[in-house]
């Protein structure tokens, strides 16, 4: 199995862990060339009495502390997670409580601690996880920023649907060196069953299963999208902040000042409370996005059913967005 550049190798107590941890990766694709750095996870049936305060992390329902190469990681439901991550691999136990019935809530903490270990992996392997949407054509690929909801993976349809390609609709690796390069991590879309209306030949969405109990979302395969569609890596040229409306006004661009371009992109990135990766984090963004062009995308309410939505958003990179 893979996750991007990991080599995923899973060690499992029982079938059911083994399914779940099976499926997680599943998700990642196309797979890499290369894969440099070795990712091992054991998944065990055990009593654990763990003490996580959260020094580094807290999120929905999970709380990490880290010292050093060791991480430490529990959830709500009592999982419990430790991980080495040091020059040459990453190694981690995530320990179940024997009773532990695993239902939607308790599936998404275990994917949590397994996207920590993936996000600690791909740190060290030199990447950066930003959840974003990508979009390439001609010489210009742009990242997609929004928060969770916020329309990324509709506008990154749209656009492949129109002849773009794409490198995923919510989640890439970014590698910050001389000449930053994104790189496609998921072969799939997450798609909102209202999107069926602007999107008409795909599959009825609403019978596809939800992906998690906290989104109505289904996921889509981007050769469902568009065949061909999906590219591996591409050079970043601009950030586009997507701003939604409910109201249905006609699609603007307007042109985002140098100064916003970094703030926006961090948006986009998990900044730890740890003082240390947090500012190799922002340094390293900071550089990477030096040079890139940014504009906001206005999009109103239905704005997919008529054409002129596309003309101001590829107009923006010909032309260039407006000032205000």
């Amino acid at each position: 199995m893979t996750a991007g550049p990991l080599d995923v190798t899973i060690k499992a107590d029982d079938a059911e862990l083994d399914t779940l941890a099976t499926e997680y990766f599943d998700a990642y694709g196309p797979q890499w060339r290369t894969r440099t750095r070795p990712l091992v996870v054991r998944l065990r049936r055990s009593h654990t009495q763990p003490s996580v305060r959260g020094s580094m992390l807290r999120c929905a329902r999970m709380r990490v502390d880290r010292h050093g190469d060791e991480y430490t990681a529990d959830g709500l439901s009592g999982l419990h997670a430790r991980g080495i991550s040091n020059s040459d691999a990453d190694r981690w136990t995530i320990s179940v409580p024997p009773i532990l019935t695993f239902e939607e809530l308790q599936i998404v903490e275990l994917q949590d601690l397994l996207g920590l270990a993936c996000t600690a992996g791909w740190r060290a392997a030199g990447w950066i996880a930003v959840h974003a949407g990508v979009v390439t054509k001609n010489e210009h690929t742009a990242l997609l920023c929004a928060s969770s909801g916020g329309g990324k993976s509709t506008l990154t349809t749209a656009l492949v649907r129109n002849g773009w390609q794409t490198l995923g609709d919510d989640k890439v690796l970014l590698r910050c060196t001389r000449q930053p390069v994104a790189a496609s991590l998921l072969r799939t879309f997450n798609l909102d069953p209202r999107t069926a209306e602007w999107f008409a030949s795909l599959a009825p969405l609403s019978e596809l299963p939800r992906y998690s109990q906290w989104t109505q979302k289904r996921r889509v395969g981007v050769d469902a999208v568009r065949n061909g569609a999906l590219r591996s890596r591409a050079v970043p040229t601009h950030v586009v902040q997507l701003v939604r409306s409910a109201q249905a006004v006609p699609a603007r661009a307007t042109a985002m000042q140098r100064s916003e371009v970094l703030p926006t992109l961090l948006r986009q990135v998990v900044i730890p409370n740890d003082r240390e990766i947090a500012r190799a984090l922002m340094s390293a963004l900071a550089a990477a996005s030096r040079g890139w062009r940014g504009f906001f995308f206005e999009i109103g309410e239905n704005a997919y059913a008529a054409d002129s939505w596309l003309n101001a958003f590829e107009g923006a990179f010909r032309n260039g967005a407006e000032h205000t």
